[in-house]
């Protein structure tokens, strides 16, 4: 069988960038802290930020090739946590992807002189996120007020669905932020713009790319350290080269009331559509709901978990004949679930294991216990259904985009009467039934069912945030002020409130 390896040729390289710096070199200006005004609050201060994506064979399989190079000015010592930089690398079986050229720099001015001390890559480390995902991390050494930090690397990955979006906006303020992709005619990309700061750069031109591949094939494949006779063939590709880039971008900082930051940060995202093969029709490889829905409840985490649970039949029993109102029984078997099983503070929506151990644990994750949730009110004859959904901090859910990752949550719906539905939690003993919590509100849900395709759910609360106060003072000839405060707290306040006595250690009412 023949061995394939192949290299990318120079055609392929992206062109030059619009603002070039020296890697190694900072330019003088960089060190004027008079050049950083326009943001007082600023810690710190992107002066560069490029990136760059391509495509290479590796043996006879594609693989992306992601550059990123950036300098960054420190201003303050509230600055000083954009010196540690992590580094999302997704694995899968036994494939993943590898961060591999680390270089960096930090460079103080001493006497007039500038000090540059080197990144000493042996001490970064890997830390594991999630089941898919590891994390590099380092830390850019001897930095102080005024210092310049600049790092570079490279990412190299067999996922091409996993094609590294960009964020041209940060919680500190950016000077020049650029990037560029070049992808060739095989592959199939849908690219989503959001944010609110508009673009320096835009451009798209058609371009060739040509790809040198090798062949090897042993002449004798009985024998051991035989002949090999090697050929070398010229693929030429047809290819898109995009260039994006964007100027003085103000910082974006974290606001009351809203959520992940991802939300409305300047970025483009990348989500792999379909393969166009050479002598082969498309091919769609994008997912979607329908697919989605029955993948989770084929899966033994999810759909698994929602058959009978024997060991709550004893306790159900009762609380089914007590309540034959579909909504006070729902909150019963609520009532159990918050005594049973608390939850680890935890998010997913694929339980970590088997219930009956989270139940023999008296604690699990938010999936453990709202699909027990689920199965228990399943189990005492309500029609309940799962909705995945994404938390506040986790961002909203793009709808014109079928993929899993995007969710991080479950809860229940319970269909009622004139078209009312219930949607419920077991995760926080503080809120009444039907009231899901504030982590939970971020527009919409997915229905997972099989009898349709599932649908989306509207997660808008019927409950306010209400907040009373009465104040009535009398000022007396000294000037004081002396009377009383009569304060209410309902909905999401009141919940709010709960807790808080609660951590006081005085009973709620």
């Amino acid at each position: 069988m023949a061995l394939l390896t192949a290299t990318s040729a120079q055609a392929q390289k992206a062109p030059m960038k619009v603002v070039e710096i020296k890697f190694g070199k900072p330019e003088p200006a960089d060190f004027d802290a008079k050049s950083f005004v326009a943001d007082s609050a600023a810690p710190a201060v992107v002066l560069y930020d490029y990136g760059a994506t391509r495509f290479r064979l590796n043996g006879s399989s594609f693989q992306l090739e992601s550059d990123r190079v950036t300098r960054i000015k420190i201003l303050k010592k509230s600055g000083y946590n954009v010196a540690t930089v992590e580094v999302p690398l997704y694995h899968r079986d036994r494939s993943e992807e590898k961060l591999v050229g680390l270089r960096g720099f930090t460079y103080n001015e001493v006497g007039g002189k500038v000090e540059k001390v080197k990144l000493e890559i042996a001490k970064a480390f890997t830390e594991e996120r999630t089941k898919n995902i590891r994390v590099r991390k380092f830390t850019l050494p001897n930095v102080r007020e005024g210092a310049i930090i600049e790092y570079a690397y490279t990412v190299t990955s067999d996922f091409l669905f996993n094609f590294q979006d960009w964020s041209f906006q940060r919680e500190i303020p950016t000077r020049w932020s650029e990037f560029q992709a070049v992808i060739p005619e095989y592959f199939d990309y849908k690219m989503l713009m959001q944010g609110y700061e508009p673009l320096v750069l835009q451009t798209r031109e058609d371009s060739q790319m040509q790809y040198n591949l090798h062949t090897e094939a042993s002449l004798d494949p009985s024998a051991a350290g035989g002949r090999v006779a090697s050929d070398n063939e010229l693929i030429v590709a047809k290819g898109t080269s995009y260039h994006w880039a964007m100027q003085n971008v103000p910082a974006l900082r974290d606001e009351p009331y809203m959520t992940t930051m991802r939300d409305y940060v300047a970025r483009i995202n990348f989500e792999l559509a379909g393969e166009r093969m050479p002598g082969q029709g498309y091919h769609n490889v994008a997912g979607n709901w329908e697919k989605i829905n029955m993948d989770l409840l084929n899966s033994d985490e999810f759909g698994g978990q929602l058959g009978h649970v024997g060991f709550l039949e004893a306790a159900l029993k009762p609380l089914v004949a007590q309540y034959p109102d579909p909504a006070a029984r729902a909150a019963a078997v609520r009532e159990l679930v918050l005594k049973s099983v608390k939850y680890d503070g935890t998010n997913g929506y694929s339980a970590s294991g088997p219930l009956k151990r989270s139940y023999d644990l008296h604690r699990g994750t938010a999936a453990d216990v709202n699909l027990l949730l689920i199965a228990a009110l399943r189990q005492a004859g309500l029609a309940v259904e799962p909705v995945i959904l994404s938390t506040r901090g986790h961002g909203r859910v793009n709808q014109n985009f079928p993929l899993l990752e995007q969710f991080n949550y479950v809860v229940g719906l319970l269909p009622l009467a004139d078209n009312q539905e219930l949607l419920l939690d077991a995760t926080e003993p503080l809120l009444p039934c039907g009231v899901l919590p504030t982590r939970c509100l971020n527009q919409t849900g997915r229905l997972v069912t099989k009898d349709v395709a599932g649908r989306w759910v509207n997660l808008a609360p019927a409950q306010r945030h209400s907040h009373y106060q009465d104040i009535k003072l009398t000022l007396d000839e000294q000037g004081n002020l002396t009377g009383k405060v009569h304060e209410e707290h309902g909905g999401y306040s009141g919940a709010a409130a709960r807790e808080k006595l609660q951590q006081l250690g005085r009973k709620n009412t």
